[in-house]
């Protein structure tokens, strides 16, 4: 005679399942990963990448729930597209060719989309793929880094939104009144009108605290990276020497190349109080370790 308890204890307790691999491969995502020769952004449609989780397998995007945003940047979203608390960026085929000038600026290369939700209205994209995703390449991306020998002004966060949607889609260096006023360098880079012409980054090498990329100036410019800005944050080098930066295109990074010739530039994140906590730190240690000493030289401690 056989006796069983499994369906009674069933009927009192979870017997969880098998789970859904939340970090599985996504077929979509592995092919835009051998197309793809330099740093490039993806977004998606309709909360596909959704933000947060896209980090979690690898894919950059342009927003999150991160805990650290400049107030640069959360200013950027204010004309991105629509927002849910504040971060969640939401895209959709309706509203993104309104978007693409500032996705684009973005280095928004791949947009991905569910099948189910059709295609993009406009014919400039092109369909790379169909596979568990549709994906959809944005000829028009600029590269993650460029070299552009003139910078233009703005006085508002509306006005460079207006100069990028209402330009030609090829990339350039803004840099906002003020702080073009405490730069007195950048006054021989105005540009007293559009036609600079913008020369990609080459042999990119990205870590999890450092990006690094070189450029070939014909002459005296900037290097922009896009790349979020945060003051002081950054320690910059030009072929080996620490250099200043500064803010360019309202939340990105640049840095002025002085003359013709070709440049290894790196930005590592090394924010500015580091180094003096790095030192306490040491100095606390020090003091610890001659106590213990101390007290175990004179046989136990008084405490």
């Amino acid at each position: 005679m056989q006796f069983s308890i499994q369906p009674a204890f069933d009927e009192y307790v979870m017997n969880p399942q098998r789970r859904v691999d939340l970090l599985a491969k996504s077929e979509a995502v592995e092919a835009i990963r051998q197309r793809m020769k330099e740093p490039f952004r993806m977004a998606g449609i309709e909360g596909v990448l959704f933000p947060g989780y896209s980090g979690a397998i690898g894919v950059e995007g342009i927003n999150g729930p991160d805990p650290l945003v400049t107030r640069y940047y959360r200013d950027l979203h204010e004309y991105s597209g629509k927002t849910v608390f504040g971060w969640e960026l939401l895209c959709d085929w309706a509203t993104v060719p309104e978007l693409v000038p500032l996705y684009s600026m973005y280095n928004v290369k791949y947009f991905l989309a569910m099948p189910s939700a059709g295609g993009p209205p406009m014919s400039s994209f092109n369909k790379a793929a169909a596979l568990d995703l549709n994906v959809y390449e944005n000829p028009k991306a600029w590269p993650r880094a460029f070299f552009t020998p003139k910078v233009r002004t703005y006085e508002t966060l509306r006005g460079f939104v207006s100069m990028v949607n209402e330009g030609d889609g090829s990339p350039f260096a803004a840099v906002q009144r003020p702080d073009l006023d405490s730069r007195p360098e950048l006054a021989a880079l105005l540009l007293p009108e559009n036609g600079e012409n913008a020369i990609p980054a080459l042999n990119y090498e990205l870590t999890n605290n450092t990006t690094a990329f070189e450029i070939d100036a014909p002459g005296k410019g900037l290097a922009v990276l896009t790349e979020t800005y945060m003051d002081g944050d950054f320690q910059v080098t030009l072929n080996g020497n620490k250099v200043p930066y500064f803010r360019v295109n309202h939340a990105f990074k640049g840095v002025i190349i002085p003359e013709a010739g070709k440049y290894r530039i790196s930005f590592s994140y090394w924010p500015k109080h580091l180094t003096l906590s790095l030192a306490m730190s040491g100095l606390g240690f020090i003091v610890l370790t001659s106590w213990v000493v101390y007290f175990a030289r004179r046989g136990s401690p008084h405490l």
